[in-house]
């Protein structure tokens, strides 16, 4: 009896983690059909934490899975014998060329015949949600970047990742000329408007979804100052205890960008997208719809919000103070120093009375108080 994986690659923000959770929660019904889940083994369906990235010089991530985290894969995979296998995780998608024939030659030789499915968002819908989902972690934020716009920059790392007549070759090469099953996440496009009806009508199952936004977007305000947090120097457990402890208001309003700017970037991708047919096999493109963006886009308030949001995020953090978080509070102000002085001033200041011994917390501190006393005079 042949044995058969169905590999989900993602992508990103395409409702990943609803079908994960609906394929926790359907096992049974799954067996019955002769199909395993082979969840992660921290949390639940996704095996996101077994990927490790490095950044080189050049700005490039590399990810790949680690040796640890693959042995894992593999020894749940084997626990599955005897049955067709699900495997989802989004995290495949950040793989390059290299990394998939990796996980390809380890993963493979398991099964008799391999289906690759992925669901693809179009570019500028992508970008704008993983651009936000920076705020969040840190993957995206080395790949999508965390300067002010709404829209990435078009970087090479960029390009690759939305390039994605070129990435579904690559892991249709790397398994061996593997099936392909392609779908648009555009609601309308849904079987039932759901992204969890639609993945199981895949498997010629009817599981209905519960429409559930399990991974929502942050405010717009919100965003942007965890990125400029982020870009200023905080670790990710500095940003998910920020989150976590609700140390800054949640904003109003997702994330917004002008109608024009986005068609410019998702224009860049036309030639891949025209190629996307040919490689899935079938039919293939995407909605041509943007009335949902705005002609313009209205002033969100940003810098009083940043203001009150830093000002509460340093009472928060007076509570708890200790020397260690000085290092934290100098990042941020020196980042702000030149477009924020008022602001770098007040972080640096608490930074100073934190350690009042920290010789570059105390010249930052005073060249930023000497340039405000320049400005007044001017």
């Amino acid at each position: 009896m042949s044995r058969k994986l169905l590999l989900h690659i993602g992508c990103h923000k395409t409702g990943t983690s609803a079908i994960q959770r609906a394929c926790a929660m359907n096992r049974g019904k799954l067996q019955s059909q002769g199909w395993a889940f082979a969840d992660g083994p921290h949390d639940g369906g996704n095996w996101g934490n077994i990927f490790r990235f490095e950044r080189h010089e050049n700005g490039i991530t590399t990810f790949r899975v680690a040796e640890e985290g693959m042995e894992a894969l593999e020894q749940r995979l084997d626990a599955c014998e005897g049955n067709n296998v699900i495997l989802s995780a989004e995290d495949l998608f950040f793989l390059e060329a290299p990394e998939i024939a990796q996980f390809a030659e380890r993963i493979g030789a398991r099964f008799d015949a391999v289906t690759i499915c992925a669901w693809l968002r179009r570019q500028d819908e992508l970008a704008v949600s993983q651009k936000a989902q920076g705020a969040k972690t840190v993957q995206s934020a080395l790949v999508f970047g965390t300067g002010p716009g709404v829209l990435p920059d078009l970087t090479p790392q960029v390009r690759g990742y939305l390039d994605f007549a070129t990435r579904l070759e690559d892991w249709q090469r790397a398994f061996g000329g593997a099936e392909l099953i392609v779908r648009q996440y555009h609601r309308p496009s849904l079987a039932g408007g759901d992204i969890v009806t639609d993945f199981f009508s895949v498997l010629g199952m009817k599981i209905r979804g519960d429409n559930a936004d399990i991974n929502a977007t942050m405010g717009a305000n919100e965003v942007r100052l965890l990125l400029t947090l982020r870009e200023a120097g905080l670790k990710q457990g500095d940003i998910a205890r920020i989150r976590d402890n609700k140390w800054i208001a949640q904003s109003p309003g997702a994330p917004r960008v002008a109608r024009a700017e986005a068609e410019r970037f998702y224009a860049a991708f036309d030639e891949s997208n025209r190629r996307l047919a040919a490689v899935v096999g079938a039919p293939f493109a995407f909605h041509g719809d943007f009335s949902k963006y705005p002609e313009t886009v209205e002033d969100t308030g940003y810098e009083a919000y940043e203001r009150e949001m830093l000002l509460s995020l340093i009472a928060e953090l007076s509570r708890i103070a200790s020397p260690d978080r000085a290092g934290l509070l100098r990042r941020v102000g020196l980042h702000l120093e030149k477009s924020r002085p008022g602001m770098a001033f007040d972080l640096l200041d608490f930074a100073h009375d934190l350690n009042p011994g920290g010789p570059v917390i105390r010249q930052a501190r005073e060249r930023v108080a000497k340039a405000l006393a320049e400005r007044e005079k001017g």
